[in-house]
């Protein structure tokens, strides 16, 4: 689940999915990974120590009220 910065959750939020799509993501530390691994803040193990992520999104809207969210970009802030 994803909340974001300083905006209150929308009950209907809980249902959104994020592709991620990004070639590569950046640790923590800084350091870029570009091998296919999966970003480790955005793993189900880290999911309940509540890290946080920085994505680049790009909101698609797939027709109707579809809309697809598209992560191009993955930064683990902690």
């Amino acid at each position: 689940m994803f909340e974001t910065d300083g905006v209150v959750r929308d009950p209907d939020d809980g249902d959104a999915v994020y592709s991620i799509v990004a070639h590569d993501w950046e640790d923590a530390a800084g350091t870029i990974h570009a091998d296919g691994s999966y970003p480790t803040c955005l793993a189900e193990a880290a999911s309940p120590a509540g890290h946080r992520a920085e994505l680049t999104v790009i909101d698609w809207d797939a027709g109707g009220a579809q809309r697809v969210h598209v992560a191009v970009r993955v930064r683990c802030l902690d």
